[in-house]
């Protein structure tokens, strides 16, 4: 059985005013970082606002504001919770800026990426099944007056990228794949959506796997 894929794409934008490309290339490297980390300096928190090429201790770069926010929305609510795969997509982007990748000497676009091995990416879980339920609440079969998504403001509505109800549960019995309640594990989560879970298409199934998982049998 093929394994379900956690890919993620690439914005790619060539339009940019192009000044000092190299030396932004750096601070761009750096905003990065610096969104999902904090330097310190004997345990005290330092707040660093520019660096200097040691080609080049004459100039002084500033690190302004990251624009991350704006940069994210096509990872959607994973960066809320592994930020790691964003950066690890900035890093990327940043890098295509001002070089071109080859193939066996030809040069090849590339528009996205995907997670190696997926084990590496694993973490702390309640153990709840909740937990992979709540990836099947994507649609809805009911018209509720008192419904909290209708009357979410435009604001704060949970946007997600429509897909299929297979592609769906592929990626749950991938979850399911590296999702242990003995241990305590599992692997990232994204925030999921927030409709009917007994409206999708594969509920039962989805269900009947999760049992089974929790007896400690593998599929």
């Amino acid at each position: 059985m093929t394994e379900y894929v956690f890919r993620y794409k690439l914005d790619r934008d060539d339009r940019r005013i192009r000044r000092d490309v190299l030396g932004e290339l750096i601070a761009r490297q750096l905003r990065n970082l610096l969104d999902v980390v904090i330097l310190t300096q004997g345990g005290k928190e330092l707040k660093v606002d520019g660096f200097k090429l040691l080609s080049d201790k004459a100039s002084i770069y500033e690190i302004e504001h990251s624009e991350a926010a704006s940069q994210s929305q096509s990872l959607g609510s994973v960066v809320l919770y592994e930020p790691r795969i964003e950066l690890i997509k900035r890093q990327l982007e940043s890098l295509l800026s001002v070089v071109e990748l080859e193939t066996g000497g030809v040069v090849t676009h590339v528009d996205g990426f995907r997670l190696k091995t997926p084990s590496d990416w694993l973490g702390a879980s309640s153990g709840d099944p909740s937990e992979i339920l709540e990836y099947a609440a994507s649609r809805c079969n009911c018209d509720c007056i008192m419904c909290y998504n209708k009357g979410n403001p435009p604001s704060i509505i949970l946007k997600t990228a429509k897909r299929t109800a297979k592609d769906e549960f592929n990626e749950i019995k991938a979850r399911l794949n590296y999702f242990s309640s003995s241990e305590g594990v599992s692997l990232f989560p994204s925030l999921g959506t927030s409709w009917e879970v007994t409206a999708h298409p594969y509920f039962m199934e989805i269900l009947a796997r999760c049992g089974r998982r929790l007896q400690g049998r593998s599929e």
